[in-house]
């Protein structure tokens, strides 16, 4: 069981990483997202009370995002793609036999 760790231990951090990858995106998402919504209230409260102008708009954070998604997406993509050629390419390479050494029998 050790030694299929240690054969996917590259393919495992690589799944890792990608798993790690992907939780950051959905927390900076929610983080995105609470900061439209600031961004719209602001906006709402310019546009009608002439108070809270001058921030960001819903539209520049969500680009922004949109940008950073893209690395997420890419990210993750690439490491679960290397994972798998990993773990395919050790599946079908050949069983290196453990070499016996000739007996020196005296006969």
């Amino acid at each position: 069981m050790q030694a299929l760790i240690r054969q996917h231990l590259l393919a495992f951090a690589c799944l890792t990483a990608a798993g790690i990858l992907c939780i950051a995106a959905v927390v900076d998402h929610r983080w995105k997202q609470r900061r439209i919504d600031r961004a719209e209230i602001a906006a709402w409260y310019c546009t009608h009370e002439g108070t809270h102008c001058g921030g960001e708009s819903w539209r520049q954070i969500e680009n922004r995002w949109n940008r950073r998604q893209l690395g997420y997406e890419i990210a993750a993509a690439t490491l679960s793609s290397l994972a798998l050629a990993l773990i395919v390419v050790r599946a079908f390479r050949p069983r290196e036999r453990p070499s016996s050494s000739p007996s020196r029998g005296g006969g």
